[in-house]
């Protein structure tokens, strides 16, 4: 046991970790499930403070969250905003990055992404990005704080040439850290690309209460 915590805390210690609240939070998680009550209290507090890509346009139908995926059998967990290679890419809030790496390949999956930590059970997810941020994992980060820049990675070349440059977007609410994210491979937490306590374990019930995915253009800051 204690050989696991000393591995556990010499793999920390590779990252920086200017806010203490971001090791806090990964000792101290609360596994405790949600009732509904609180779990729809958290939705209705969430805010998107900046967009990632402001004034980016959405690619509609297709690039719209609930569009079908596969002749219906998924949808499509997120938003595509369109934009320019390099376009910067900023965080929506204040939070923590908590992964950061290619996910899939450079023509599978998500490409080069970033999770960011928000607390209170919200993550936001930002895929199809040039190349991996150049801010490491556990690096506290403000709302508007470029982490990124748009790319075409993963299978956003799949699609037709004047949308490929893309970032896909996402908010994850998580009441107990686990939830089905799809495509989204989560490494264990002790990898040097993973600071998270979000889990892929089975099934998940998308929507408000129980945790799954959510339609961000429900949370814009009015």
């Amino acid at each position: 046991m204690s050989f696991i915590l000393f591995f556990f805390a010499f793999s920390l210690s590779r990252v920086s970790l200017p806010a203490p609240s971001v090791l806090d939070r990964v000792w101290s998680f609360d596994w405790r499930v949600r009732t509904p009550a609180e779990a729809e209290r958290d939705v209705k507090g969430f805010r998107i403070e900046v967009l990632p890509v402001p004034e980016a346009a959405i690619r509609r139908p297709e690039g719209e969250f609930g569009a079908e995926r596969r002749s219906g059998i998924s949808y499509h967990k997120g938003i595509d905003f369109i934009e320019p290679a390099d376009t910067p890419v900023c965080a929506i809030a204040d939070g923590f990055i908590c992964y950061n790496e290619l996910n899939g390949g450079l023509d599978s999956g998500y490409g080069y992404t970033v999770l960011i930590d928000h607390g209170n059970n919200f993550y936001t997810l930002y895929a199809h990005l040039k190349k991996e941020s150049h801010l490491p994992i556990g690096t506290w980060i403000k709302a508007g704080q470029r982490i990124a820049r748009v790319g075409r990675s993963g299978n956003a070349i799949r699609v037709p040439k004047e949308f490929q440059y893309q970032l896909h977007f996402e908010i994850i609410h998580a009441p107990s850290g686990l939830v089905n994210l799809g495509g989204l491979k989560i490494t264990l937490m002790l990898s040097p690309h993973s600071l998270t306590t979000l889990r892929e374990i089975g099934e998940a019930v998308y929507g408000p209460f129980w945790g799954g995915v959510l339609n961000p253009e429900e949370f814009v800051k009015p």
